[in-house]
């Protein structure tokens, strides 16, 4: 049990955790979301994530695959190495044209804002 993990490959198989506790992983097994679209909201892999809760199951494929720290996730905090920078602009893979800075007396509806 637990071959062709990916739908394709019979040698791919899953390993180390729900059904597949039984079986161990070797070190190089793969714990990574795997998106066909990389999306803008950061994520992680979380061996905690149970699906219902939310975030998980992120990329549709592995339950520990969790969206975290904005919304709707803004409550999961994200790990250091993916949370969105703190008081600095950021465009996840759409860097705009127009020039722009982090200004703290910036609020909605401002101009630039």
């Amino acid at each position: 049990p637990g071959c062709k993990a990916d739908g394709v490959h019979v040698g791919c198989r899953f390993c180390g955790e729900g059904d597949y506790a039984d079986m161990s992983c070797p070190s190089t097994a793969s714990k990574q979301c795997s998106f066909p679209v990389e999306p803008t909201t950061p994520h992680y892999w979380d061996s905690s994530c149970a699906m219902g809760k939310l975030g998980c199951n992120a990329d549709g494929i592995h339950v520990q695959c969790r969206f975290c720290e904005q919304r709707p996730f803004q409550d999961i905090p994200c790990p250091s190495s993916v949370a969105p920078p703190i008081n600095r602009c950021f465009f996840p893979g759409n860097e705009p044209y127009t020039p722009y800075f982090w200004d703290d007396l910036c609020r909605m509806g401002m101009l630039g804002c």
